[in-house]
């Protein structure tokens, strides 16, 4: 969340020349590491009532840096809540990865495409499982029953050929009868 902070704030709370620098909030090592003020709005020659404080990114409009400058801002950084109410851990995160999209040469829209991609992918995947499962458990069922119709086929050619020679005596008596 960004905090809007009047301009005469932070003028009171800048450190008079030569005086000790004011205590900050938080302690040194949790505070963040790269600290930059973004300076925009410099064709505008009226000093801004409020200067837009928000994370570690410190936004000063103006002319009159003299007022507000970097260094103020970085005091009082500290007082500011941080980007998107997240913690620390989470910023260093965002920058790492930032970095690494910057190595790949990917932009977001890129990345945000890759990642929808490959979470379309996985789905498609785990689909794709499901099915391959599906076949095989009927492929086992279909071999099941043609095992079973194989077994019934062969019985059914055992009594085929018991009733043809049975057939085939039948006749050869027939005709022995016939001829007495």
């Amino acid at each position: 969340m960004a905090r809007l902070i009047p301009n005469a704030d932070l003028r009171a709370m800048r450190p008079a020349f030569g005086s000790s620098p004011p205590i900050s909030v938080r302690p040194p090592e949790q505070r963040p590491s790269q600290r930059r003020a973004i300076k925009v709005n410099t064709r505008f020659r009226l000093e801004p009532r409020y200067t837009l404080i928000k994370g570690t990114l410190h936004i000063v409009q103006g002319w009159q840096r003299s007022a507000v400058r970097a260094n103020a801002l970085s005091e009082t950084s500290t007082l500011s809540l941080p980007l998107h109410g997240s913690s620390e851990s989470q910023d260093v995160r965002c920058r790492l990865h930032r970095r690494r999209r910057k190595n790949q040469g990917l932009s977001r829209r890129m990345e945000r495409n890759l990642t929808a991609n490959h979470e379309s992918h996985t789905e498609k995947h785990k689909e794709c499982e499901e099915k391959i499962r599906q076949l095989e458990q009927q492929k086992k069922e279909l071999e099941r029953q043609n095992r079973f119709y194989w077994h019934y086929v062969e019985d059914m050619r055992k009594e085929l050929r018991l009733w043809h020679r049975e057939a085939i005596s039948l006749a050869r008596r027939a005709q022995d009868f016939a001829k007495a």
